[in-house]
């Protein structure tokens, strides 16, 4: 079962790829033409044996993968669950007892996580975004180090 799920989402996926039908917020579409300046080669959606999630960004020349963490549903932050405030946070999100926050919750305490720890297992080259702005800034000071 697990098989054909896997094969139902990349068949999905090619088909958006092909279509140009991905759901992107604005700030994702921005963050694209920001990095294209960078990579020049930038593939959206991209999921591979070693990063087996749909990365926002994979530019192949670089090997790099680049999520943009925009919505709020990604914490504004890695989650760590050492950190009082976080678990505070989840608590009230779990305490909605509603669909959509339990999926918010997984995805910044579970998912995040694991494509982060995934990335690093596998020694990808990994760069995460939590605001458009922290996209404005890198691109900016990596063309001023390779001017």
């Amino acid at each position: 079962m697990k098989a054909v799920d896997e094969q139902r989402k990349a068949k999905e996926l090619a088909t958006k790829r092909k279509n140009g039908t991905f759901n992107t917020s604005k700030q994702e579409d921005t963050a694209y033409h920001l990095l294209h300046f960078m990579y020049p080669h930038l593939m959206r959606q991209y999921k591979s044996e070693e990063y087996p999630f749909a990365c926002d960004f994979y530019d192949p020349v670089s090997k790099t993968y680049i999520e943009c963490n925009f919505s709020w549903t990604h914490g504004g932050h890695w989650f760590d669950p050492t950190n009082e405030d976080d678990i505070k946070r989840v608590e009230c999100m779990r305490a909605k007892k509603s669909k959509y926050y339990d999926n918010t919750i997984e995805t910044w305490t579970v998912r995040d996580l694991k494509k982060r720890k995934c990335a690093e297992e596998n020694n990808l080259k990994y760069v995460v975004f939590w605001t458009e702005e922290e996209v404005r800034k890198y691109v900016l000071e990596e063309l001023q180090k390779r001017a």
